[in-house]
């Protein structure tokens, strides 16, 4: 883990991997701490302030500018998995092939897109 991909409000496991949020402290500690990224599945991503597209494997902003969604080869990816997916000024949805393996990606993707952090519902 390095630190520039961790920012306050992160979602991680510590060393007995119970989950907390990162703020300050931890990331004027981050050498002597435990930082373990948190896998993303869908019962993850529900917990997240995204709305989930009805039935659909899709998790998207309050304000449409970024999700996730996830993809099977079914769908002509290569590799199953979480990918971003992100709408342009137009209102274009395009589904992006960075894959997205940890909640705090999709954490740092969202401050990105929306300026916002995203938090727990």
């Amino acid at each position: 883990m390095k630190l520039e991909e961790i920012r306050v409000g992160n979602y991680f496991y510590d060393g007995q991997h119970k989950p907390f949020t990162v703020d300050s402290d931890h990331i004027r500690s981050f050498a002597s701490m435990t930082f373990i990224p948190i896998p993303i599945t869908a019962r993850q991503l529900d917990k997240l302030n995204l709305d989930r597209q009805g039935d659909r494997d899709m998790w998207v902003s309050e304000d449409l500018k970024m999700g996730v969604s996830y993809w099977t080869k079914l769908d002509r990816f290569e590799v199953e998995g979480f990918y971003l997916t992100v709408r342009d000024k137009s209102g274009v949805i395009f589904r992006t092939t960075i894959k997205i393996e940890y909640i705090h990606q999709v954490q740092n993707f969202h401050l990105d897109f929306t300026g916002k952090q995203l938090t727990l519902k």
